[in-house]
């Protein structure tokens, strides 16, 4: 049973996102989450049930992972940069940008959900 509603809300998440323009807006990535999340503790549920951990072995998967880590690994500060306009404490991480960093690497997780599920 919850294996045919996590294929529901795989089928469904690639038909939504695709007609709600492409997955940009808020609304439609905290729907993207949410499907992502029940997708997450229906395969929990479904596990506890059967015993056993179920997961798709592609080698798909690899370089997510890898991304994932490089993500992470980018966004690790590495001390702080001085005072500037009265900021202070502002975090030196090797990425010009950390939340947009942390924002993708947080999109390619629920991915990888999607695509181990």
């Amino acid at each position: 049973m919850a294996n045919k509603l996590i294929f529901f809300i795989i089928c469904a998440a690639i038909v939504l996102t695709t007609l709600l323009y492409g997955a940009v807006h808020q609304p439609i990535l905290a729907i993207f989450y949410i499907g992502a999340a029940g997708i997450l503790l229906l395969w929990v549920f479904d596990s506890f049930k059967s015993g056993e951990l179920r997961f798709s072995k592609s080698l798909l998967q690899i370089p997510l992972v890898a991304i994932i880590i490089f993500g992470l690994f980018q966004v690790v500060p590495l001390g702080s940069l001085g005072e500037i306009s009265g900021v202070e404490n502002i975090p030196r991480t090797i990425s010009h940008e950390p939340f947009a960093t942390k924002s993708t690497v947080l999109h390619i997780i629920a991915l990888l959900i999607f695509f181990a599920a």
